[in-house]
């Protein structure tokens, strides 16, 4: 028979303590809490795209805009709610920097007010989820420091400044890149407090 199974804490030689269970727990959740919207995020991209190459008229200056959208609504096709976030970031990353090379496109026969509602809607949409991930991530943040105290909170400033420049703000105050440079640092600290 095979040998006995030992808690991951325990092999380490330590007992996890529970200043430690409760970091872990609000590292779990934040992982969840982080997939879930972006998961949102690639599900309104994609929407947005699908509304987009209706909103194109069809014209000789805009067909190749077009191919450009359907292409990245279908290499989005692989892209889904079990894809990894790593994966939906990417994804959602690739877009702006392939309309970022593409914005010398003429589109002036394209419907600018259509456009322009359509990049609205994608903006307010994205700042709703963004809004209800923060919501998330305050209450789950002050569960957080309820459980482990205000001493433990002092402790790890590091921890929790992290926090704060990740979920506190608007969306577009520090970038996405920034942001999920400072998430992965975030979730660094399951090694520290022994998550396993």
């Amino acid at each position: 028979m095979g040998g006995k199974w030992v808690w991951p804490a325990l092999a380490r030689g330590t007992p996890q303590s529970p200043e430690n269970q409760n970091f872990c727990e609000f590292l779990a959740n934040f992982e969840t809490y982080r997939g879930e919207v972006w998961t949102r995020f690639v599900e309104i991209l994609k929407a947005t795209l699908t509304r987009m190459v209706s909103a194109v008229p069809d014209c000789p200056d805009c067909r190749q805009y077009v191919a450009f959208l359907q292409d990245y609504i279908s290499r989005g096709d692989a892209i889904n709610s079990s894809s990894s976030t790593d994966q939906k970031i990417e994804y959602a990353k690739g877009f702006s920097e392939a309309m970022d090379r593409r914005s010398s496109l003429d589109l002036s026969s394209y419907n600018n007010e259509t456009a322009l509602k359509v990049a609205m809607d994608y903006a307010t949409q994205l700042f709703a989820e963004f809004s209800k991930f923060q919501e998330k991530l305050i209450a789950a943040e002050s569960e957080l420091k309820r459980k482990v105290g205000q001493d433990v909170v002092s402790r790890e400033v590091e921890f929790f400044e992290l926090l704060r420049t990740y979920g506190v703000g608007t969306l577009y105050r520090i970038t996405r890149t920034r942001r999920e440079v400072v998430a992965n640092r975030i979730l660094s600290f399951k090694q520290q407090f022994q998550c396993a």
